[in-house]
């Protein structure tokens, strides 16, 4: 891939309780087989066996639908993000619902930086 400016994930039939539990039991095994000292783990460790290892933390994470709740989706990723919840089922999505919530993003950021965009 030769794009690594932005990123767009689309994630679909995805739970992150199942993703921190999948990553947890996979360092608990690293631990058990001493390749990891259990005292050494860190959030590091746990977010380096994510789904999501491969990808940098989104900065913006557009919910449609008009629910405002996560459904427990990228719960760790989205610690620090910008959350922007719109009125709009998925199949309606358009260019300009995008366009509103980059501005809503530059708005609470003041900066655009050139991060992961997440559509769920």
């Amino acid at each position: 891939m030769t794009n690594s400016r932005s990123f767009l994930n689309v994630c679909i039939a995805y739970t992150s309780r199942e993703e921190m539990s999948h990553a947890v039991k996979e360092v608990a095994v690293l631990c058990e087989n001493g390749t990891i000292d259990p005292a050494n783990v860190t959030e590091k460790t746990i977010a380096s066996h994510l789904y999501t290892k491969a990808s940098p933390d989104p900065e913006l994470l557009i919910r449609t639908s008009g629910e405002v709740r996560l459904s427990d989706f990228l719960l760790w990723q989205t610690s620090h993000s910008i959350l922007s919840f719109i009125n709009v089922l998925w199949p309606d999505f358009s260019i300009w619902n995008l366009l509103a919530c980059m501005v809503y993003y530059q708005v609470q950021c003041r900066s655009i930086p050139h991060k992961k965009l997440v559509v769920m």
